[in-house]
């Protein structure tokens, strides 16, 4: 009986010799910045926790009202940031990542209009303002023009315009990034620390 196998064929090992090695990491992500590979859970957590330092921070030193709801009721949307300032109501939507598939984009997109008209219902005499912050670019000039138009229902900002422009608190990590990449690596370190 003679043996078999699929390394052994001429027509499988030209095929195999023609795959090319897929770049996983999407240049749109979050960690597209890092300058390590990491896993991808702690890939996933850098996004969540970036949203709990940008919160953090903005509690003790942003003069302004946190009007997130300590409970997300069953059918409500958890609210990523929430402040009312003295001029304005600010809603802001993070993603680390704005490439999406079309569902999850139609949703983060009606996530973002619909807590924005809810809003203007809540507060009918406030100047709400929201947000879909991208927190993979530092300027929405950044942002891939293809990319940008397929959320033109909305108001797409990256994380320093956020900061800079519509909280007027510029921080020295969103001066380029370099210095972003660097504050990255700082919570990358945390989470995974190199052995």
């Amino acid at each position: 009986m003679s043996s078999n196998s699929f390394l052994n064929s001429p027509l499988v090992t030209s095929y195999l010799s023609g795959l090319k090695h897929k770049n996983t990491e999407d240049a749109s992500s979050l960690c597209s910045l890092l300058t390590r590979k990491v896993s991808q859970s702690t890939n996933i957590r850098l996004g969540n926790e970036l949203e709990n330092i940008l919160n953090l921070y903005a509690t003790g030193h942003i003069l302004a009202e946190d009007l997130r709801p300590k409970k997300v009721k069953k059918g409500e949307h958890q609210l990523d940031w929430l402040r009312r300032f003295t001029n304005a109501i600010v809603y802001g939507e993070f993603k680390s990542n704005i490439n999406l598939d079309t569902e999850k984009r139609k949703s983060t997109i009606e996530k973002v209009i619909a807590v924005g008209d809810n809003l203007v219902k809540v507060y009918p005499t406030e100047n709400i303002q929201p947000f879909l912050v991208c927190l993979r670019y530092l300027r929405n000039d950044d942002i891939p023009p293809l990319m940008a138009k397929s959320y033109e229902k909305v108001k797409l900002i990256g994380v320093a315009e956020f900061f800079e422009d519509v909280l007027e608190h510029p921080m020295d990590e969103f001066k380029n990034y370099s210095t972003y990449s660097a504050f990255l690596m700082t919570i990358v370190d945390q989470l995974e620390p190199v052995a």
